[in-house]
This record gives structure tokens, C-alpha cells and sequence, in this order.
């Protein structure tokens, strides 16, 4: 009965319009689903699939490659990695996060960075602004979803249309995706530093509570820190010391959206920077079997600002 409810709501002033301005309400439901049940002949929807062909052909989709492809790269060659992900499309919006709070020099930086094209520095935009949520999990489609739909003015706004990125989201993938094999591809991931020299340069209390140090398999360690919030703020401090460490050294910056920025500065100066996230977390988070039963607000609380 539910459903038949929902079909005749649908049937009942259909038009291309009304889909486009409720896309929010639709995404709860599979189109084709409700056709399937519908007991009427629905010519209205029968017919979107041509209706809206003409709206995707013209629909930008940024080329963003797949991140077993961006960690390959990584692997491969002595890329930087510069990561946007919501937190830094809010930033540019001028919004502030968790993290960071408004900064109209930082709001700048992530735009002039965003749009860059610099040899050897990779660009990182969420590969879910390019794919399908298919392999994601549920609790993430929707948030995916909710994000894009709030967001997708200051998402297309500053995407290159001939540019290829690479996936931000390659450091958190066991939270997103429903099914992973979690060991391979945190085998992956440990290769881009494996038996390297690094500096880790991170927020104060990052490894406080962290078990399982992912860089454990690094031919040394040595770390720098900074605020683990609002770090931006003492930026240029944090980028003169960082400057100072070896050359040779290979950067890895968790350091929330401040990470973005001085890997791309270090990258410039002949450093090899990546800003790597949560990644620390992630494997601790992992290491400890929670990726599978976490509730929301436990998740939510292991990766706030230390």
C-alpha cells in the first residue's frame, strides 16, 4: 500500500520540472523500481530516460581517476598529492568546519590550488563526483547525496573541464565502501612509503590514542607538529620549519584542509608532499576490527579534531 503511494504521488503532476526540483525526495527511490510495481501504464515515466537523455549528454562529469589507480600512482612515481574533499569545498565557499574555521586567506590558497596545473603536483577531488554510489555503504550514499545536492554550485564551479584528477578519497576507503578487501588495499598503501625516510607533520595529539602506527613499515620516522585545529593560523611558521627538514625526506601532512596547502607550497620548493588525511586513523580504526559494527556517532567522535 505504502508503495502504491508513493507511485500515484509520483504519477499524479509529473513532469520533467517536478522531477528536477524534488531530485532530493527521488533519491530515496529507484525510478525504474516504482515503474516496476506501478499497476498503470506510466507514459510520463516511461518516457524520462529520453526526456532527461539530452540533460546528461550535457551534464559535466569531471574526470577524476579511481583510487586504486591514484595510490598506484603514488606508488609509482614522486608525486605530490594536494586533497579536496568537503571540508576544503566549504572553505572555498567560505564556511567554516570543524577543523578550520573561515579564513579568507586560506578560502584563496584552496581556489588558486584547485585550479593549478602544476607538473608532478597531483589535484584530488572525491571520485564519487564521477561514479556511481553503487559500491558505497548505505549510511554514506545518503550523506554523498545530501552533500552534492547542498553543495553543487561550488562542487561545478571550479572544475577544469580538460583537467584529470585524482581520488581524495583513497585514505578513507574502509569506511566508505560496503565491501573492500581491507588488507590488500592497506598493503597498497603502505608501498608509497614503504622503506622511505618520512616526516610526518600532523596536529599535536594525532597519535595519542593510535595502536597500529601505518608508518610502522618506513625507514624512519621523524615528526613535526602543529595545532590540530584552526593550523592555519600559524601557517607560515608551520611552512618555514617544514622547509628546513631534509630534501630527501618524503612529507606526509595530516593536518586537516592546512594540509592542502603546504603540500602544495613544499611540492613547489622541491619537496615531495602528500596530504594524507585520516589515514592514520583509518588503520588504527581498522587494526582494531571497527569498521564493521561502528555506530554513527562513535565514528563521528574517533575523527574529530584531536
Amino acid at each position: 500500500m505504502q508503495q502504491n503511494s508513493q507511485i500515484n504521488k509520483i504519477n499524479k503532476n509529473f513532469s520533467i520540472s517536478t522531477f528536477l526540483s524534488n531530485i532530493q525526495y527521488l533519491f530515496k527511490y529507484r525510478i525504474k523500481d516504482i515503474v516496476k510495481l506501478s499497476n498503470t501504464n506510466s507514459y510520463a515515466i516511461e518516457h524520462l530516460k529520453y526526456e532527461l537523455q539530452d540533460d546528461f549528454q550535457n551534464t559535466f562529469i569531471p574526470k577524476i581517476k579511481k583510487p586504486f589507480d591514484t595510490i598506484e600512482q603514488l606508488i609509482c612515481s614522486n608525486d605530490s598529492i594536494c586533497r579536496f574533499g568537503d571540508g576544503e569545498f566549504l572553505l572555498m565557499e567560505g564556511k567554516s568546519i570543524p577543523f578550520q574555521k573561515a579564513d579568507e586567506r586560506l578560502q584563496q590558497r584552496l581556489i588558486e590550488i584547485f585550479v593549478s596545473d602544476e607538473e608532478n603536483i597531483l589535484i584530488g577531488a572525491q571520485s564519487h563526483l564521477a561514479s556511481s554510489l553503487e559500491d558505497y555503504s548505505l549510511i554514506i550514499k545518503n550523506w554523498i547525496r545530501e552533500f552534492h545536492i547542498e553543495n553543487k554550485d561550488i562542487l561545478e564551479k571550479f572544475f577544469n573541464h580538460n583537467k584529470i584528477y585524482y581520488d581524495s578519497t583513497f585514505t578513507q576507503l574502509n569506511i566508505l565502501y560496503k565491501n573492500l578487501d581491507y588488507d590488500y588495499y592497506f598493503s597498497k598503501i603502505r608501498e608509497i612509503w614503504e622503506n622511505k625516510d618520512i616526516t610526518i607533520v600532523c596536529g599535536n595529539n594525532i597519535f595519542k590514542d593510535i595502536e597500529s602506527n601505518i608508518f610502522d613499515n618506513a625507514k624512519s620516522i621523524d615528526y613535526l607538529y602543529a595545532p590540530s585545529k584552526n593550523a592555519f593560523s600559524q601557517y607560515n611558521e608551520i611552512l618555514e620549519k617544514t622547509l628546513k627538514t631534509d630534501l630527501k625526506s618524503l612529507k606526509i601532512i595530516i593536518l586537516g584542509p592546512t594540509a592542502t596547502v603546504l603540500a602544495y607550497d613544499l611540492a613547489k620548493n622541491g619537496h615531495r608532499a602528500l596530504d594524507l588525511g585520516h589515514i592514520a586513523k583509518s588503520y588504527d580504526w581498522y587494526t582494531k576490527s571497527k569498521e564493521e559494527n561502528y555506530s554513527g556517532s562513535e565514528y563521528a567522535k574517533f575523527f574529530l579534531p584531536d
